[in-house]
């Protein structure tokens, strides 16, 4: 029975850590994390002492973590230019720096409560539990997919996206060819005018030409 619980605590910090949307209340987030310690308690044999030490120290470095952004990439659409390729290429690389930067400070930061060989498997350790976290996942996806109503209902989510990418598509070309045809009247208006102005000055120019003749 505390397996079980255990491994329902474990599925639902790993699905805080890869949702955005869900809403989880202070003692649900603290039973993931104490989840979490547990399970590097185990793999590296720490003392009761030694844990309760390495706790804060640990939370800190996750908060770092999570609050790290990484940019969205456009997919199937690409990118526009190789610039923002670039730029997109660029921010992924910091992201990637400010989380080994973190790593960085975590091992510093637990060298005086960690044994030599704790700290030097310190990160394969919680790698070992990332790995754990995610096949609890895929094993939870299976099963949903197994599951006939959940497959209808992902099919009508899907189908509901895909509807709504549909009509905000069709919008934003509505709102492109608005936008277009205002431009091409401005410039036809502006070359209207241009014209009647150089007729105008045409004008006077072959008036004035004439009261010359007229008057030599």
């Amino acid at each position: 029975m505390r397996k079980l619980i255990f491994t329902l605590s474990l599925i639902l910090f790993a699905l805080a850590a890869v949702s955005a949307q869900p809403k989880f209340t202070e003692e649900q987030r603290e039973q993931f994390f104490n989840s979490r310690v547990k399970m590097i308690q185990d793999e590296l044999k720490l003392s009761n002492e030694q844990t309760e030490q390495m706790s804060p120290i640990y939370k800190k470095y996750l908060e770092k973590v999570r609050s790290i952004k990484f940019p969205k990439h456009p997919g199937k659409a690409g990118f526009k230019s190789s610039d923002e390729a670039c730029n997109h290429t660029c921010q992924m690389l910091d992201c990637k720096k400010s989380i080994f930067d973190a790593q960085k400070q975590l091992v510093k930061d637990l060298r005086s409560v960690l044994n030599p060989e704790q700290l030097s498997r310190f990160l394969a350790a919680e790698s070992k539990i990332n790995e754990k976290i995610r096949h609890q996942l895929d094993r939870k996806r299976n099963k949903e997919l197994d599951d006939p109503a959940k497959r209808k209902m992902r099919r009508e989510q899907l189908r509901k996206e895909t509807s709504m990418k549909r009509d905000s598509a069709r919008k934003s070309n509505q709102a492109l060819k608005q936008h277009m045809k205002a431009k091409s009247d401005s410039l036809k208006s502006r070359f209207k005018d241009r014209e009647k102005e150089m007729r105008a000055k045409r004008d006077s120019i072959r008036n004035l030409t004439s009261a010359v003749r007229v008057n030599p």
